[in-house]
């Protein structure tokens, strides 16, 4: 089961903090744990395996059309058919709900750093104090994970640069449109998913003031 968020500092006036020391602490605490879930190798995971399924449902949604296309569908056909187009909503279905999700807890995760990165007034101040930080976490994460995601999500805008650049050069008045949207539908994902990871790491690195760790 999936541990939860931290939750979001208290109003100024509930502040019950003995110290700015104690203040300090905390709210690195919540940085740290904020960090990593931003960062989480998991949620790397998750966005290929959704650009994946986007994938999969264009090439079935693809199938699908080319498949009614004939003038003289069999019976087996329209079968066929059928089979694609349940897998096709299914897939599309799969993927609209995992991105809304992945999104929100992005949304969740960036809400919640804001919130915790404003308390004090100090945004430089997000190590613990000298003797407050806690042995199994450190105040500050994401270097390596950091990087990761980067390398990752411009490799995936690189490769569907290099599916456009491959393809534009071939269109025109009989390109086969359902090898078009064949087309379309790997690079589509492709660059949405490094573009959202992209911008992952830039807020990433923002909320970090500069630094990627």
């Amino acid at each position: 089961m999936r541990a939860p968020l931290p939750p979001p500092p208290p109003p100024v006036h509930l502040w019950a903090w003995p110290d700015r020391a104690a203040l300090l602490a905390d709210r690195a605490r919540a940085l740290a744990v904020l960090r990593r879930r931003n960062l989480s190798p998991l949620r790397l995971v998750l966005l290929w395996i959704l650009a994946a399924d986007a994938v999969l449902s264009c090439m079935l949604w693809t199938a699908f059309a080319k498949n009614l296309s004939g003038s003289s569908a069999s019976p087996v056909e329209y079968a066929l058919a059928a089979v694609l187009l349940l897998l096709a909503a299914v897939t599309l279905a799969a993927a609209a709900i995992g991105l809304t999700a992945w999104l929100r807890r992005g949304r969740d995760l960036r809400w919640l750093m804001a919130d915790w990165a404003t308390v004090d007034g100090e945004p430089a101040a997000y190590a613990l104090p000298p003797g407050a930080a806690p042995p199994d976490e450190p105040a500050a994460t994401g270097g390596g994970r950091w990087w990761a995601w980067l390398l990752a999500s411009a490799l995936a805008c690189l490769a569907g640069l290099a599916l456009l650049g491959a393809v534009a050069p071939a269109l025109g008045p009989d390109t086969d449109p359902y090898d078009l949207a064949a087309s379309a539908g790997v690079i589509v994902p492709l660059l949405g998913a490094g573009a959202l990871g992209l911008a992952t790491c830039a807020y990433h690195r923002r909320a970090l003031g500069g630094t990627a760790d």
